[in-house]
């Protein structure tokens, strides 16, 4: 497994998917992609999202320029969304606020975060800090900065990344040690019968299959014409009969040694 600071911050494009689970991670290499996810997830599926974008000096767009914004979408009674934004560098009392939609220009690093993936671009980090029962808790960075924190079902991570590989200190306060545990068999009267009864069941229905078997051979074994079946097969004929024999024999004791069980059991119970 591998460690997630290191994995995931590797500034690689990325597709991290665990199969069986609707949760994804990727990095994307281009502002276009970035922005078709933001309108599909939008507008398609309709998702509620989180969007942070860090612009360029270089922005177009003189108020967005060198300056970090949040896009927070929720879905509303009606069928639509509620918007919230925020600038993240917010300088006194300049008013940027209802700064508009966002522009998929000009972007030194940007995150895109629903319930059920996320997506990452240009200058990001990422950090998991926190395990619990059935969450990971991570923390996003855009351009140093700690702009939102997320999460990821620990089924995923554990595939993705391992669980007591990248909290191997709080793994264990949180799901308890995970040493094998055997299952104990408690010998009473009553069970241990049923269970006799059971192995006795299986050693007589093997016994009816050897007979079976041993029966064919036998058939095989008197009707060999050299013309149809080689040496080889009735040299391993012979060597099977042998083996099969031995093991009825076998499982005709096994069998005897129950039943003789069974019946002294049976009286020590007439006895109470």
């Amino acid at each position: 497994m591998a460690n997630f600071n290191e994995k995931i911050n590797s500034h690689n494009e990325f597709f991290l998917f665990a199969d069986g689970y609707d949760y994804f991670i990727e990095r994307i290499g281009s502002m276009r992609q970035l922005e078709r996810e933001f309108d599909y997830r939008l507008k398609v599926l309709k998702g509620v999202c989180r969007l942070f974008i860090q612009y360029k000096d270089t922005c177009r767009v003189q108020k967005m320029a060198g300056r970090c914004f949040m896009w927070a979408y929720t879905s509303n009674t009606i069928g639509r969304y509620d918007v919230r934004n925020l600038c993240l560098d917010r300088d006194g009392a300049e008013d940027l606020d209802n700064f508009g939609n966002p522009t998929f220009d000009y972007i030194t690093g940007a995150v895109l975060i629903t319930d059920k993936n996320v997506y990452t671009y240009g200058d990001t980090w990422f950090e998991a800090v926190d395990l619990e029962e059935k969450h990971v808790v991570c923390k996003a960075y855009v351009c140093g900065r700690m702009v939102s924190k997320f999460r990821i079902p620990t089924e995923v991570f554990d595939r993705l990344f391992g669980l007591k590989e990248n909290f191997p200190e709080q793994y264990e306060k949180v799901f308890g040690k995970t040493e094998e545990v055997k299952p104990v068999r408690v010998e009473t009267p009553q069970n241990t019968n049923i269970y006799d009864a059971y192995e006795l069941a299986c050693l007589m229905d093997s016994n009816r299959l050897c007979s079976d078997f041993l029966s064919s051979l036998i058939r095989l074994i008197g009707g060999t014409n050299s013309h149809y079946v080689s040496k080889d097969v009735y040299d391993k004929s012979q060597v099977a009969r042998k083996a099969v024999e031995d093991l009825a024999i076998e499982i005709g004791i096994s069998i005897r040694n129950i039943e003789d069980g069974l019946h002294v059991k049976g009286d020590r119970l007439c006895e109470f």
